[in-house]
This record gives C-alpha cells, sequence and structure tokens, in this order.
C-alpha cells in the first residue's frame, strides 16, 4: 500500500511540474491619448486562442509555458506582433497607433 501510494505522489509531482502555466498579462491603451482600448483582441497564433481586455484595458492571458506569436489589435488601430517566451509569468503593455484611414467629419 505505502509503495502505491509513493507512486501515485510521484506521478502527480511530475505532472505538475512538466505542465506549468504562466500568465502575460497588461494594459493596452491607444498611443495617442493614453486611453484604455475596451475590447481590444489578444490573439495567440499557435493556440488559436486569446481574450479581450476589460473595462481599463486590462487583459490576462494564462497558457503553458513555452514561445508564441501574440497579435494584438483593435478596430480602427494598427495591430501589433510579439515574440513572446514565457517561461513565466510577465507583463507587456501595449500602446497601439491609429490606422492610417481616418474619415473626416461631415459638416
Amino acid at each position: 500500500m505505502k509503495k502505491i501510494l509513493t507512486l501515485l505522489i510521484t506521478i502527480s509531482l511530475s505532472t505538475l511540474l512538466f505542465s506549468q502555466k504562466s500568465t502575460l498579462s497588461g494594459y493596452i491603451r491607444d498611443a495617442e491619448t493614453g486611453e484604455e482600448m475596451i475590447g481590444a483582441s489578444i490573439f495567440i497564433k499557435e493556440l488559436k486562442t486569446g481574450g479581450v481586455a476589460n473595462l481599463y484595458g486590462f487583459y490576462s492571458v494564462s497558457v503553458e509555458s513555452g514561445q508564441y506569436t501574440i497579435e494584438f489589435s483593435f478596430i480602427g488601430s494598427k495591430s501589433i506582433t510579439e515574440q513572446v517566451d514565457l517561461t513565466a509569468s510577465q507583463t507587456m503593455n501595449i500602446e497601439l497607433l491609429p490606422s492610417a484611414a481616418r474619415l473626416n467629419m461631415v459638416e
């Protein structure tokens, strides 16, 4: 019985060690105004998953540790693509520039 318990504990610990998650988080803001970009998208290309920024422009995604290509985007802004090595949790604040196409106000 003691050997089985020891084996189960060893298997459980090795599973935890090999499947560590890391969190990437930060704020997404407009580069010109500094305003938070509510609903900006975060997309992890390798995993085909992501998330959106909350009411404060804050985002947080937790994934298995590794290297990822992450795209930050918002309607009317230029997307930014970053290579991120997530071996540990980290913070990345992003500032998005407006896209080149702007419409003039109608009078």
